[in-house]
């Protein structure tokens, strides 16, 4: 295997490389500037469907090589930089919405579990006993027996990330260091949030799910886990433009949602972005009719770039005619009607 021996370039010789291998780098003070502002690394992953295809009898430098050094004839470092602009505006309108969906979760779940027991985030007896009973994952299996036990030792990191915050340090103190959940959940993290989700009592989950117009927990825990991964893309700056998620977004069954999620049964490309995006919309819409976030993010897929290269529907998975289903038209309501009961 070969040592990695590439020099390092200057601005300059960055533009004058990319323009050897037929990347229209005009202007290039432009160019100079799209490269300092995004790398050069990250700014090429979106000139990578520029490229040329490798040809089945052209030799490859590893299996994951798949388009040659070359460019297309009229490929251009501009567009590059408008679809990175683009994709930057879409981790913000997504991570609002994510952020959105958190807070919810966050009322839901002390809600419903503080209304069965206040400590029962850490009562056992309080949570369904097959899902704590489950195998801790397969990186600590060594450490914890169960997921329970996994659960405990991740709040308890949780509670002791926020320990210099006065309303913990004050109800440590007060009350010899517990924590009811509807103080607890304001220390958890989207993940914490999923994690306990996940170990809810069947009936819990789905009175939560319905919150948010899904009636199966189990599938709704499914969207947490990938909408949490999402959530992470956006606030690492990930890329998500054009990117295959790891999880692959399942059927969901008719009669568990509302007709406005009943045309994601007819898309293709279930581990990129247009499912994972509809169902985020269709929970906001649902948990708060007054939510604006539907067209929020509309208008802001609105704005992706004119191009011979990319397009929604191949690079993100949007079918065709998605702006004409229901999920992304007709107005919030102008009167809020809280989802859960007073």
């Amino acid at each position: 295997m070969p040592i990695y021996a590439k020099p390092h370039l200057s601005l300059s010789d960055q533009v004058r490389h990319l323009s050897a291998q037929g990347l229209d780098c005009d202007p290039e003070a432009s160019s100079i500037e799209a490269l300092h502002d995004y790398g050069y690394y990250r700014l090429t992953a979106y000139t990578y469907p520029f490229r040329r295809l490798l040809l089945p009898s052209e030799p490859k430098d590893s299996a994951y090589q798949f388009r040659a050094d070359d460019y297309l004839p009229g490929a251009r470092l501009s567009e590059a930089a408008e679809l990175a602009r683009f994709d930057h505006g879409l981790r913000d309108k997504l991570f609002d919405g994510i952020a959105a969906l958190e807070l919810a979760l966050r009322f839901q779940i002390a809600h419903v579990l503080g209304k069965r027991n206040p400590f029962g985030h850490t009562d056992q007896a309080s949570l369904d006993g097959r899902a704590c009973a489950e195998p801790a994952p397969h990186r600590v299996r060594a450490r914890f027996a169960s997921m329970f036990d996994f659960w405990i030792d991740e709040y308890g990191k949780l509670i002791d990330r926020a320990g210099g915050e006065d309303f913990i340090r004050h109800v440590r103190a007060k009350y010899q260091g517990e924590v009811p959940v509807w103080i607890a959940v304001e220390t958890f993290d989207f993940g914490g949030l999923a994690r306990l989700y996940s170990l809810l009592e069947r009936y819990d989950q789905n009175l939560i799910a319905r919150r948010f117009g899904m009636s199966d927990g189990r599938q709704f825990h499914q969207w947490l886990v990938g909408l949490g991964v999402i959530r992470n893309h956006c606030a690492h700056h990930n890329r998500l433009w054009n990117r295959q998620l790891p999880h692959a977004l399942a059927k969901i069954p008719p009669l568990t949602v509302k007709p406005d999620l009943h045309h994601l049964s007819n898309v293709a490309h279930r581990r990129k972005l247009y499912g994972w995006i509809s169902v985020l919309a269709y929970t906001l819409r649902n948990y708060d009719n007054t939510s604006n976030w539907f067209r929020t993010i509309k208008t802001q897929l609105g704005k992706f770039p004119a191009s011979n290269f990319v397009s929604l529907s191949v690079d993100v998975g949007f079918p065709a005619g998605w702006d004409g289903e229901s999920l992304w038209n007709g107005a919030p309501s102008a009167t809020r009607t809280l989802p859960t009961p007073v």
